[in-house]
């Protein structure tokens, strides 16, 4: 939606999530940041696309069909461990079996401002 130019700065939305887990959190966050990721000819918005790419790969396949992501061997991996990082508080939650008493609304924040570090600050030094 944010690619297509949907006009997300005109009037009020509304953003509901199931659960704030990773690739939830990383919709969210697109929608949020879309005028940050869409200003200087899409640059930004390119340089997440590989890790939205994995997530959503991973949420539809599980880590099987590494082949139909597109990329190649080691954007594949440093990009799974990229999402190991983001994901790396969840995972722990979950395996202790503490993900159902989270807060959800600071969880939420606290990975989207993770995710803003990570793929605003440190994306954009590499573009």
């Amino acid at each position: 939606m944010v690619a297509l130019g949907l006009r997300l700065h005109e009037g009020c939305w509304s953003l509901y999530l199931n659960e704030p887990d990773l690739d939830g959190i990383l919709a969210a966050w697109v929608l949020l940041q879309h005028d940050r990721l869409t200003a200087h000819r899409r640059e930004r918005l390119f340089a997440v696309v590989p890790l939205l790419r994995i997530e959503g790969h991973a949420d539809t396949y599980g880590l099987e069909l590494p082949d139909l992501t597109g990329l190649g061997p080691r954007r594949l991996a440093r990009e799974r461990r990229r999402l190991d990082r983001l994901r790396g508080a969840e995972i722990e939650l979950r395996r202790h079996g503490m993900w159902g008493e989270v807060d959800p609304l600071l969880y939420a924040a606290a990975v989207l401002e993770a995710l803003a570090r990570s793929l605003i600050d440190g994306h954009l030094r590499r573009i």
